[in-house]
Parts: C-alpha cells; sequence; structure tokens
C-alpha cells in the first residue's frame, strides 16, 4: 500500500512538476528511484504499478524532446560572427539539447536501454544535435561539442559490443568525424608541423575509438597515414 501510494505521488511529479531539461531535478529524481529499485524491486517487476511509472517517465521524456528542443539552423555565413544575435541562439539551444541527452541518459539501468537509445540517439541527437553540428562553422568549438555529445553516452554501450562496429545509431556521427578528420587532414594535417589540425585529428580519432567505431578508425588511420596514432585503438 505505501509503494503504491508512493507511485500515485510520481505520477503527479512527473506530469506536472519533473522539468527533463534540469540536471538537478532529473539526477535526484533518477537517484530515488534507483533507491526504490534497490529496497522495493521496482523497475524489476512487471507489476501494473511499475509499468504505468516506466512509461509516465518515458512519455514525459519523449514531450521534452518534440517540445522543448529547438536549435534554429543559420547559413554558415550568419555565423561567421560569434558575437551576433543568431550565433549566440544557436549556441544556447545546441547547448540546452545536449544537457537534456545527459539527462536522459541518467536513467541508463532503470528504464529500457532500447527506449533511451530510440528517444536520445535517434530523435535528439540524429534530429537536431548532429543536424546543428553539420550547419556549424568547422574548428576547436566542434570537436568539443562532438566530447561533450559523447560523454554524455553510457561507457558500457560500447564494452558490451560483439563486432568492430558502433551503435547503428551512431553511424551518422561516425561519418561527421570521418568527415571533419578528412577536411583537417587536407587543410595540413598532414604535416607535423601543423600542431593545431594534427592535435584536431587526434581528438577526433580517439571519439571514434570510445564509441567503438574499430572500423572507421582503422580505415581512416590507413587512409590518412597516421599510424602514430594506431596506439588509441589499444587503449581503447
Amino acid at each position: 500500500m505505501f509503494l503504491k501510494k508512493c507511485l500515485c505521488v510520481f505520477l503527479g511529479f512527473i506530469i506536472h512538476v519533473w522539468d527533463p531539461l534540469s540536471s538537478s531535478q532529473t539526477q535526484n529524481f533518477v537517484q530515488l528511484c534507483a533507491e526504490l529499485k534497490e529496497e522495493f524491486a521496482v523497475f524489476k517487476d512487471e507489476s501494473k504499478a511499475t509499468q504505468m511509472l516506466s512509461k509516465s517517465i518515458i512519455m514525459r521524456i519523449r514531450i521534452s524532446v518534440e517540445e522543448d528542443v529547438f536549435i534554429p539552423l543559420y547559413p554558415k555565413s550568419v555565423l561567421e560572427d560569434r558575437t551576433s544575435a543568431h550565433s549566440v541562439f544557436q549556441e544556447r539551444q545546441f547547448w540546452s539539447a545536449v544537457k537534456l541527452l545527459g539527462n536522459i541518459f541518467q536513467w541508463d539501468g532503470l528504464l529500457p536501454e532500447q527506449v533511451l537509445q530510440e528517444v536520445g540517439l535517434d530523435k535528439l541527437l540524429n534530429r537536431y544535435i548532429l543536424l546543428a553540428l553539420q550547419m556549424s562553422l568547422p574548428g576547436p568549438d566542434n570537436i568539443e561539442k562532438c566530447k561533450k555529445v559523447i560523454n554524455c553516452f553510457p561507457p558500457h554501450w560500447f564494452e558490451e559490443l560483439k563486432t568492430q562496429q558502433t551503435l547503428p545509431q551512431l553511424e551518422s556521427l561516425c561519418r561527421y568525424l570521418l568527415q571533419s578528420i578528412r577536411a583537417a587532414y587536407k587543410n595540413g594535417g598532414q604535416s607535423e608541423e601543423s600542431s593545431s589540425n594534427r592535435k584536431a585529428i587526434e581528438e577526433m580519432v580517439k571519439m571514434l575509438a570510445q564509441i567503438s567505431a574499430v572500423d572507421h578508425t582503422k580505415r581512416i588511420i590507413d587512409e590518412c597515414k597516421l599510424e602514430d596514432l594506431k596506439s588509441i585503438l589499444e587503449r581503447n
């Protein structure tokens, strides 16, 4: 009876109070749900109350992705001035989407992995975040953005892969990284004297390895003659 009352309170909180864009609210809510899972087997059993709780959380996350995420896409010429209103607004909206991505993956271990990947990767990453990256100006800022995005992913997703390929939902991100590596290589990354481009290439190769895109990592190392970066694969 106590548990049912708690779940009823949670349902009201999910619908009327919880903001999935808030990292502090999400962290506290996830921690509380993890404790319920440990003490009362919530999220483990198949009771109607547990199913309703999970479905309500998933529904609220879906609504947030559909209604709270907006990243305007401007021509690159408009974004050249980093202090312009267009550029500042796009940056703010981009980082808000990345924040939501991280909050969604806080539910790893409580909500079904398939659902988290569908909402977080298929809908949020590929429909919004990646498109914004592709439309923005290349450079160190984009590398930092890619790092932040990849660091949102639960590491065990890649530790459990049985092949040399990453998750299917991350193939578009891999293609973006490969395209960026090739561009940096053509712009002087093949020269040891061009330290900034070399460093950028190394960082992006590390990101490919981090998401276990072994096939892409090997291919780009061979293609761009980056033999000195082969050790990255051994460390991942």
